[in-house]
């Protein structure tokens, strides 16, 4: 981390770049390692790329230096997110409370939405993302498509769907009404 920054303007260090698996199940040792880091004068952003599993281990990570976090979700409707990530040894309710908590600990709070035409951008997938923000105020949007085969997802979606589509431009303009705070980017953002 140490030699990153030494060679970037704006470093940032990221944990847990999908194929990497979920970085909060090594909480322990990521705390320990950006502790280090810090404890050397290290000043870039530390990101966790997460699924949102373990909410309980936030408030270690934030004291050890951790300072933003990104969760990736389908839907911020319980039934849809579980039938999408069909998680194990967590849940819908693990998400929620990490989004919650990382803002309340004072981290940088970014979703990874992973958008789907015709599902997404529903009254009832828009409401509740709207809800979520409101209690929960997350900073940063980073809207990506859901790439799966599209009759597949359609089939998991098909018993949470209610109602017909705003359309992506639609979806974009009034999420940014509601929440007039939130940013939308791609990439996690430098916190200087």
């Amino acid at each position: 981390m140490q030699r990153h920054e030494s060679r970037e303007r704006r470093p940032i260090f990221s944990f847990g770049q999908g194929c990497e698996g979920e970085p909060l199940l090594e909480a322990e040792l990521i705390a320990e390692a950006v502790k280090m880091y810090r404890d050397e004068g290290g000043t870039g952003t530390v990101n966790i790329n997460t699924n949102g599993s373990r909410p309980q281990t936030l408030p270690a990570l934030k004291l050890a230096g951790v300072n933003s976090i990104r969760v990736s979700l389908n839907s911020t409707r319980k039934g849809l997110y579980e039938a999408y990530y069909r998680p194990v040894s967590y849940g819908w309710d693990d998400v929620h409370e990490t989004i919650r908590r990382a803002h309340e600990v004072g981290m940088f709070v970014s979703l990874n939405l992973l958008f789907f035409p015709g599902v997404t951008d529903t009254e009832k997938e828009f409401d509740s993302l709207v809800a979520l923000g409101e209690e929960a105020r997350f900073d940063f949007i980073q809207l990506r498509n859901l790439n799966m085969d599209p009759e597949l997802y359609l089939e998991l979606a098909k018993p949470h769907i209610d109602g017909p589509a705003m359309g992506f431009a639609n979806f974009r303009k009034r999420l940014r009404k509601e929440l007039s705070w939130i940013k939308f980017g791609y990439f996690n953002p430098y916190l200087g």
